[in-house]
């Protein structure tokens, strides 16, 4: 729905504000690399990409989701973008990537590749 693609969009402008300011401490350290490269429409392009699921965990039914830079070091673009539920995006901050089974990275990378191997940069 539009409150959600809103919703989205506006908590990774803040997560994003937050690490610029100091004020997120991401575990392996986040830069700030600009501001968020994509658009309100993304975010739907972005939800898909996904399944409207979190991407560490699959949750989707009454869990809250947060979209989240996989590689801390590259900017907020539609392949950079991962769809995470509170619980989960809690634990890659506090861990970074170490908090995600291998198996599952493995996963959310080959589908970020396929994203930029389809031009996804929209």
């Amino acid at each position: 729905s539009k409150n959600v693609r809103n919703k989205l969009y506006q908590n990774l402008v803040n997560r994003e504000q937050k690490i610029a300011n100091g004020k997120l401490d991401i575990s392996g350290g986040a830069s700030y690399t600009g501001p968020v490269e994509i658009e309100l429409d993304d975010v739907d392009y972005i939800m898909g990409t996904w399944r409207n699921r979190c991407a560490v965990t699959g949750a989707r039914f009454g869990t809250v989701l947060f979209l989240a830079r996989w590689d801390t070091s590259k900017p907020a673009t539609p392949d950079n973008l991962v769809l995470m539920s509170t619980h989960a995006l809690k634990k890659y901050d506090e861990n970074g990537k170490a908090s995600i089974p291998t198996s599952v990275q493995s996963k959310i990378e080959s589908r970020l590749a396929v994203c930029r191997d389809l031009n996804c940069d929209i």
